[in-house]
């Protein structure tokens, strides 16, 4: 009732005032003075006219304010675009996502468009607290039948984590029900949650988004400049990109001097604008020259081991000969002609050295084999996984 009433205060207040035509009658004086001219008579009756049909051009649109309807009755169809409803993400999230919202449903709305702002000049703030700040579907269709409204655009956005959930509603005023619904979570970010309100009014309206591609934004934890690259194209050198990209998996790269290469995939939905934050660590450590230098060593190590292992054949037995090492069947251990007891202890202990060098020599040669196998092996699997 009082958004009726405000209306028909307008419409009274722009009714042009009924004065004019009682001045006319004393037009009707110079007859009797001057008999001869007998024209001016039917003047009179043409002088009354010319009011009664100027308060139509004035003031057209509150013509009808007798009527119980605020607004006169639309020749097309009409939408009302209700306040956004703000449920914990702030004043001014909400109001940049209100303004989104009601700017685009005029742009995709084919016939009248009313917006709530609109109707508040109208109203007081208590008003507009009760009739103008719900979105129910019962209290969104209790509004819109005092103006007629054929469709009614409402929504609300909400604070979810570090994001917000923006939805959209559109609801039939005759009955209350829900005709569509559109919502999405979008990052805290200005540019991204005003491309989606935008996005999800025109989805909800018209069943298509405005702009197919949609915004990423992709930037560095660190805040300093990487080379980005996205399915394969270089897009330059920045702490942070916006990306308009189609709907779909897209492989993003981030190149940062010192770092290794940071890689991932991401799948983009329509109308869902998204935030990669890339966090590229420290350059590896290849491993490859140090695998080089255990499997040299491992090399000279075994032939060492083996060269050991011929010395003490051969000072046990001498029957090996060697370049550098001369042992005969008369200075070995195993002569058969009889020896002192000092003489024997003395080639049992060489032999003995001899044996375990070349077991000391097999051991380690061994276990450098093993440790260059680990690092070649670590060093593919790191490299792998970089990629």
């Amino acid at each position: 009732m009082l958004l009726a009433l405000a209306f028909a205060l307008l419409g009274q207040a722009a009714t042009p005032p009924a004065a004019p035509p009682a001045e006319t009658p004393p037009a009707a004086a110079p007859p009797p003075a001057a008999p001869p001219p007998a024209a001016p008579p039917p003047a009179a009756p043409v002088t009354e006219s010319p009011p009664a049909a100027a308060p139509p051009s004035d003031a057209p649109p509150t013509a009808p304010a007798p009527a119980a309807s605020p607004l006169p009755p639309p020749t097309k169809p009409r939408l009302l675009a209700m306040d956004v409803v703000d449920k914990g993400a702030g004043l001014e999230v909400t109001n940049a996502i209100n303004q989104a919202v009601q700017g685009q449903a005029v742009e995709s709305h084919l016939g009248e468009t009313i917006t709530a702002t609109q109707i508040k000049l109208l109203l007081d703030a208590s008003a507009n607290q009760q009739m103008l700040g719900c979105d129910a579907e019962l209290c969104m269709a209790s509004v819109g039948k005092l103006v007629e409204a054929s469709i009614i655009l409402g929504g609300n956005v909400a604070k979810v984590g570090e994001d917000f959930l923006i939805t959209v509603l559109v609801v039939n005023p005759r009955d209350g029900t829900r005709v569509a619904q559109q919502q999405r979570k979008v990052p805290a970010n200005r540019e991204l949650y005003y491309y989606a309100a935008k996005q999800l009014t025109s989805l909800a309206l018209t069943g298509r988004a405005v702009d197919p591609r949609v915004p990423v934004i992709i930037g560095l934890k660190d805040g300093d400049a990487a080379t980005i690259v996205v399915d394969g194209e270089d897009r330059g050198q920045a702490p942070s990109l916006t990306v308009h990209l189609d709907p779909g998996q897209h492989e993003i790269r981030v190149r940062q001097s010192g770092k290794a290469e940071w890689k991932t995939v991401i799948s983009v939905e329509d109308a869902t604008p998204m935030q990669v934050l890339a966090d590229p660590v420290d350059a590896r450590i290849s491993l490859w020259p140090a695998a080089v230098a255990t499997g040299v060593g491992t090399i000279v190590v075994t032939g060492a081991a083996l060269m050991s292992g011929l010395v003490a054949e051969d000072v046990y037995a001498g029957t090996i000969d060697l370049p550098l090492y001369d042992t005969t069947p008369d200075t070995s251990y195993s002569k058969p002609e009889p020896i002192d007891s000092l003489t024997l202890f003395q080639r049992e202990q060489d032999v003995k050295l001899a044996s375990a060098i070349a077991n000391g020599l097999y051991v380690t040669g061994a276990l450098l084999g093993v440790v260059t196998i680990a690092l070649v092996t670590t060093d593919v699997v790191l490299a792998a996984s970089a990629e």
